[in-house]
């Protein structure tokens, strides 16, 4: 049996509309170049826009031992192409059935559902059984089922083309401004409060211990300074953020510890968002409490007017509307 992309018709619709269709990790720049140029395109056919992008990724079904950790939750990448101006943004349920697929089975259901008048890809899109369905044959699908195919080149800057593993790359050497660059937006991570060691508080500066839901990108051990969310709060909270293993206490997992400045209020349970801004240090074991003590003081001397040089409409508009931050609503105590 044929799986159903699409069931119960939930997407069906007489509108025609101008696709894309692709895993849009990250949501990077790249990302959105190619879906702006969908929605110029349906803005000129009076269409409208959409995009189709797949949960799981196909990587992680289809492979799992090599898939790399995601960039950003399911949801939050549905809003971030949703963010761009695309008006239709539908996810599709991947499987081995939906993977085992012929491109033609696959375009029938799409062309049945969207009524596509114009597919535009990058050129090193494919789908279907083993990737057979690449751009020559989606164009020759084109002419059966009435769209137009359009490729749209990679884009970059002096460095390279903007890709989710290069986003990936710097975040794992801890360059969270370099990977910002990419995404055009800072990075951010989703999480719960869970009990951690209590440790923080002992030396003065009280964490949140964050578990994340998945596998996502945790950039390299260090301290990192951030600005975060809380399910009590909507404006963001300058905070010191840990990556590591402690080492001065011989401990083996690795954890992210939260410390959100001149913030009082229990967290245990709650989401926290925590936004990237940029690496203040790596990690290192201190031969003493008092010598760790003394250099998380002079972190958050660092920290401080670190986040006190972000613009006003830091993290961007996408981000503000994602998180429901109001203007302005970065909080006094930088």
């Amino acid at each position: 049996m044929i799986p159903q992309l699409f069931p119960d018709n939930e997407y069906a619709t007489a509108d025609e509309h101008v696709l894309t269709i692709g895993n849009f990790d990250g949501v990077h720049r790249g990302h959105q170049h190619l879906l702006n140029e969908v929605v110029s395109a349906a803005h000129a056919r009076g269409a409208r826009s959409g995009a189709l992008t797949f949960d799981p990724l196909p990587l992680e079904v289809l492979r799992p031992e090599v898939s790399p950790p995601r960039l950003v939750t399911t949801n939050d990448r549905l809003q971030l192409i949703k963010a761009v101006g695309i008006d239709t943004v539908v996810p599709i349920h991947f499987s081995i059935e939906v993977a085992a697929l012929e491109a033609r089975q696959f375009i029938e259901q799409v062309a049945r559902a969207f009524r596509p008048v114009e597919i535009i890809v990058g050129a090193d899109f494919a789908f279907g059984r083993g990737r057979s369905g690449n751009v020559e044959v989606l164009r020759t699908l084109g002419e059966e089922f009435g769209y137009r195919l359009r490729v749209v080149e990679r884009i970059g800057d002096e460095a390279e083309d903007f890709s989710s593993s290069r986003v990936r790359a710097s975040l794992m050497t801890g360059d969270v401004q370099r990977a910002a660059a990419v995404l055009g937006r800072p990075y951010f991570l989703r999480g719960t409060v869970v009990e951690g060691q209590r440790r923080g508080r002992e030396l003065g500066f009280p964490t949140a211990n964050l578990s994340l839901n998945g596998n996502f990108v945790v950039p390299a051990d260090g301290i990192y300074a951030a600005m975060t969310q809380t399910s009590l709060r909507d404006e963001l909270c300058a905070s010191m953020v840990y990556v590591g293993t402690n080492p001065t206490f011989a401990e083996n997992s690795r954890v992210i510890e939260v410390n959100l400045i001149n913030f009082d209020g229990d967290l245990y349970g709650s989401e926290l968002v925590v936004l990237f801004a940029e690496r203040v240090r790596g990690d290192k074991r201190f031969d003493s409490v008092e010598q760790l003590i003394a250099q998380m003081h002079r972190d958050q001397e660092t920290t401080i007017p670190s986040l006190g040089s972000l613009s006003s409409d830091w993290p961007g508009a996408p981000l503000r509307k994602i998180l429901r931050i109001g203007k302005g609503a970065l909080t006094g105590d930088r």
